[in-house]
């Protein structure tokens, strides 16, 4: 079953095999139902693309990391969905989210190293470490729990329908 899920609803799209995911036909059923569900992938200001692929070159192209722009029947253009893929194939909206991650805890590691530094002479060491502590534990619980919930809202699908033979 391929879902859109927001943070208020989940929209049904349709109950198709996983492999299908390349197909077009998914994007123009959320455009003709949710238009507005692709508005924040609307690439504003371009009006065309010189090649729309085919399914199958879709297909080929997420095998080899590659990310295509979109062409709806409505005319709109759309980015890749989610930021895409990178070329390692894994999501570019989750290699995002460790960089910036990995950025946030060397700055906290070069504030706390500049910070000791001066504490030391102070005798104040001993309370920042465990406030500065606590503060890295909690914010380390917060990212684990956001990834694992957004990589189980994600790979939220029906593997053991068979789309061919189930009824409504």
């Amino acid at each position: 079953m391929y879902a859109f899920v927001s943070p208020d609803n989940s929209y049904c799209i349709g109950i198709v095999s996983h492999k299908d995911w390349n197909r077009q036909e998914v994007l123009e059923i959320i455009e003709e139902n949710w238009p507005e569900l692709l508005d924040p992938f609307i690439l504003k200001g371009v009006l065309d693309i010189s090649h729309q692929p085919s399914d199958e070159e879709r297909k080929k192209f997420r095998k080899r990391g590659i990310n295509a722009f979109y062409k709806l029947k409505s005319g709109r253009i759309l980015a890749p969905l989610g930021l895409g893929q990178t070329t390692a194939r894994t999501s570019s909206f989750e290699t995002l989210l460790v960089i910036s991650f990995t950025r946030l805890i060397k700055r906290l590691e070069k504030e706390i190293s500049e910070r000791m530094k001066t504490e030391i002479q102070s005798g104040k060491l001993l309370v920042r470490l465990t406030l500065m502590t606590s503060f890295l534990v909690e914010m380390i619980k917060c990212w684990y729990h956001f990834t694992l919930k957004k990589a189980l809202r994600l790979s939220y699908h029906f593997s053991k329908i068979d789309p061919d033979t189930f009824n409504f």
